[in-house]
């Protein structure tokens, strides 16, 4: 009988590494996955900003300035050509992302991202943008800079 005990605490034991294991592998993780984007080849400067995480049984929450006082312009703005896709990489895909366009610290306004994938202006100038991804865990807010030319 003892020894059958110690099967079965042997057994529960390795149930809750496997599940710990597995959730290590799959992604969770302490804070929010990050965002690379590309324009074609070249890879355009992502910050991430201000977010709110949870992860196992802790909640993080992160602050972080606005936009306009993430990204130096118009040093950190990555030059593309006009009207260049951005494509959209996460470490895990989001449920939703917002897409703003910045004017020094004014949001100048919100559009749904319905794909990963952005089309700049063709019109030249620095664009400052910042994305908000949401997961079931928190969200994350994430600034980049292009300079369309």
């Amino acid at each position: 009988m003892a020894i059958r005990m110690k099967m079965l605490r042997a057994i529960s034991l390795m149930a809750v590494l496997t599940s710990v294991l597995v959730l290590l592998l799959t992604g969770c993780n302490d804070r929010p996955p990050m965002l690379t984007i590309k324009g074609g080849k070249q890879s355009v400067l992502v910050k991430q900003g201000t977010y709110s995480w949870r992860y196992l049984t802790r909640h993080v929450i992160a602050d972080s300035p606005d936009p306009a006082n993430m990204i130096k312009l118009p040093d950190e703005a990555t030059r593309l050509a006009p009207g260049t896709e951005l494509s959209l990489l996460f470490g895990r895909q989001p449920k939703k992302m917002m897409l703003s366009r910045w004017e020094g610290q004014k949001e100048l306004g919100q559009e749904p991202l319905d794909k990963n994938s952005y089309t700049l202006p063709t019109e030249p100038g620095t664009y400052l943008y910042s994305i908000r991804a949401e997961w079931r865990q928190g969200s994350s807010m994430y600034a980049f800079a292009v300079r369309v030319e």
